[in-house]
């Protein structure tokens, strides 16, 4: 019930369009269903918004290290989150590192093309962008740069 006052209608502003979206591209042609991939692509940026969500987690958070009884469970709770937002941070890094280079394939080198990462598996491609990103936040390097000055 609590749900249904709250979350459910933001909820329902962004999967309604996404359904529209997937409805109506299966019954076009080819030619129409490329803009409107692009512009579900867009409004998937929309449920970004559910992201609000994580604010619940700091009282989350506030009340788990009140049941933690001595300061060393406490020190390594705090440890943990810490590693956990960093890993989170470098997530959002890497996908920027890699859409930024998406974007650019085919007007001018990228770090995808340079290193031959085009013909390769996704994932792959992910853990290396994750890589990159985890080399700016210490004294590490690896054989991937940036090729242009937009990356």
């Amino acid at each position: 019930v609590n749900y249904l006052k709250t979350w459910f209608v933001i909820d329902l502003v962004v999967v309604c369009p996404d359904w529209y979206f997937t409805i109506q591209s299966l019954g076009t042609q080819a030619s129409g269903a490329g803009s409107s991939i692009r512009l579900l692509r867009m409004l998937r940026l929309i449920r970004t918004v559910r992201l609000v969500r994580l604010l619940k987690l700091r009282w989350i958070l506030i009340m788990i290290n009140d049941l933690l009884s001595s300061e060393y469970a406490s020190v390594m709770a705090n440890i943990a989150k810490m590693i956990g937002l960093l890993i989170i941070i470098n997530h959002f890094i890497a996908c920027l590192f890699f859409l930024i280079a998406d974007l650019q394939i085919g007007s001018q080198p990228t770090w995808v093309t340079e290193h031959h990462f085009d013909q390769a598996d996704w994932g792959y491609q992910y853990l290396t962008s994750f890589h990159w990103s985890i080399t700016q936040f210490t004294p590490a390097s690896m054989h991937v740069q940036p090729q242009n000055p937009i990356e």
